[in-house]
């Protein structure tokens, strides 16, 4: 019997927007889906930003993708989030699947949320955002594009009054510590799973008014994918909750510090949580 080309079960393709962490998770779930199904995994990292992956993923280009659920609020969404992260990702994880059929896996673990980050050197005494900015400093901002129109980025921030002494600097986030290093800027809005974040150097201050939402992080999945193998979603559902905030800092560290690549960070991951 002669079986057509067309008959073979189509690669799942995974996808990741551009920064270190997305490439980093995205190569955790490739590693372990090859490891748990047998399924052909392709890769399809650094798409860009948010808009760019989600359409990628509507259209079918990518079958799944790690998602902030508080950018998908804000970003997909067009709504402003609630500040308790169980909500947050219940209202994501409810429209994603009446808008686009698409479902959001139980979180990986760990819930991200900005964070404003200065030097340590000369600020020593400065442990929270209003102390920050009611100090005598004057402040150079540097932000991703995306947190300026964010309204969970700029907007959030400026609810501080940190008293600026040169005009915002809008980065990539791969340049943000990069620029603080070599003085361009002295304050940033950077996550709280940064990797910079582990050196002494750095330090991020402590968001007293609460204006920064935290919130999950999880799987979003065409449902066409998870129909065509009974195998993917148990494999899926295999990480959640296994990555805690402090790893995924070391992962991105790992990454952006000490020059490792992604495939040997996330391969270490897996077996470390026993998924190898």
């Amino acid at each position: 019997m002669v079986f057509s080309a067309c008959s073979r079960p189509k690669p799942l393709v995974v996808g990741s927007k551009d920064t270190t962490e997305q490439k980093i998770l995205a190569e955790i779930v490739a590693q372990h889906l090859e490891h748990h199904t047998g399924i052909e995994v392709r890769r399809q990292f650094g798409l860009g930003d948010t808009q760019v992956i989600y359409q990628a993923l509507i259209s079918g280009e990518i079958g799944l993708y790690p998602e902030y659920s508080e950018i998908a609020i804000t970003d997909l969404l067009r709504e402003i989030p609630s500040g308790d992260p169980g909500v947050i990702f219940e209202r994501a994880r409810l429209e994603m699947k009446r808008i686009a059929l698409l479902e959001y896996l139980a979180p990986l673990g760990f819930d991200r949320k900005a964070v404003i980050a200065i030097s340590d050197a000369g600020h020593e005494g400065l442990v929270t955002a209003s102390q920050a900015a009611a100090s005598s400093a004057r402040w150079s901002l540097g932000i991703t594009q995306d947190a300026q129109k964010r309204v969970t980025g700029l907007p959030a921030l400026n609810l501080y009054p940190f008293e600026m002494g040169a005009p915002t600097r809008a980065l990539k986030a791969s340049e943000l510590f990069p620029a603080m290093e070599e003085g361009m800027i002295n304050l940033l809005l950077t996550t709280s799973s940064d990797g910079h974040l582990m050196s002494p150097k750095w330090k991020a201050l402590e968001d007293d008014k609460m204006v920064f939402p935290a919130a999950p992080v999880a799987l979003l999945v065409r449902d066409d994918v998870l129909a065509a193998d009974s195998k993917i979603k148990p494999a899926l559902d295999q990480l959640a909750g296994k990555i805690s905030l402090q790893e995924m800092r070391k992962m991105n560290a790992a990454v952006d510090l000490n020059d490792q690549f992604v495939e040997n960070v996330a391969a270490d991951f897996l077996k470390s949580a026993g998924l190898n």
